[in-house]
């Protein structure tokens, strides 16, 4: 209802009237650089020449998608890679983020999903490399990929073959 007069704008208040933003022409307000996380309350009030209408409350907590995860480091063993990762510095305004692993090889790509910022990957194909990159990911989405870290793994060798000893004067010989 516009009390019979053109509405002529509009005021908006942050924090509990505090701070007054307005007049504005428009329907529609963003505000910006505001802190990921916190809840803000917003009045809101139409004027027209002879003056202000009741206002309307909202609050809103503004979010984003977290940043990138760091690699670490990277252990390594027979058929299997140890990796470790840092949170990312920005979790996008909430407390907590999971993450996913993306495995890239010749055999193709995997992703694993997970809670921790360590994982060992087991049944690794001894001498394929395998290139790894991280995201975090919260309620608005997976954020941007960690740098890669490259791995390959190695087993231990074989039992030698055709093991044999030889006696001699005093002394054994032995051959594979």
């Amino acid at each position: 209802n516009d009390g019979n007069e053109d509405v002529l704008g509009y005021f908006i208040y942050k924090n509990k009237g505090k701070t007054p933003i307005g007049p504005i022409a428009s329907t529609y307000y963003n505000d910006t650089g505001l802190i990921k996380g916190k809840n803000y309350l917003y009045s809101i009030c139409a004027y027209n020449k002879v003056g202000k209408g009741l206002g309307v409350e909202v609050n809103g907590t503004p979010y984003s998608r977290p940043s990138a995860p760091d690699i670490l480091s990277k252990d390594l063993g027979d058929r299997w890679i140890g990796l470790t990762w840092r949170r990312p510095i920005d979790l996008g305004g909430y407390t907590s983020v999971t993450y996913k692993v993306y495995i890239t090889s010749s055999e193709g790509t995997q992703g694993h999903e997970m809670n921790s910022t360590s994982h060992v990957f087991e049944n690794m194909t001894n001498g394929l490399e395998y290139h790894f990159r991280v995201s975090a990911v919260n309620p608005k989405g997976e954020g941007p990929l960690s740098n890669w870290m490259n791995a390959t793994t190695y087993g231990i060798p074989a039992e030698p073959l055709n093991f044999r000893s030889s006696a001699g004067d005093g002394s054994l010989l032995f051959r594979w």
